[in-house]
């Protein structure tokens, strides 16, 4: 079945749109979605942190295979200095980490 990624903030902008229509079931699907389709797209989330919501559920690392027929957001989080430590060469895929009960997505996966 088809559904919405929505992209928001930096990550709209890099993409040229807002939102994608994709046959796909989970989160993980969504990111994969993003990471193979869109050249780039590792080095510009590199610096950036992102939240990932399924519906009004903020999705959980044990959440990211999580079936579902609802839209998938991803979020900038705002963030200040705190955050920027995230450096590094990016990696081949996306990995996510936590924060708080959040999870957060970053491809360079040293949160």
């Amino acid at each position: 079945m088809l559904k919405k990624i929505k992209v928001y903030g930096t990550l709209r902008k890099f993409l040229g749109q807002s939102e994608f229509e994709v046959d796909l079931n989970t989160p993980k699907e969504a990111i994969s979605f993003l990471v193979c389709n869109f050249k780039g797209i590792e080095k510009h989330m590199a610096n950036q942190i992102y939240t990932i919501q399924v519906g009004a559920r903020v999705i959980t690392e044990d959440l990211l295979n999580f079936n579902t027929q609802e839209d998938i957001k991803i979020i900038p989080v705002v963030h200040g200095n705190f955050f920027n430590f995230i450096i590094g060469a990016a990696l081949k895929f996306v990995a996510p980490k936590f924060i708080g009960s959040s999870l957060i997505v970053n491809a360079l996966g040293v949160i």
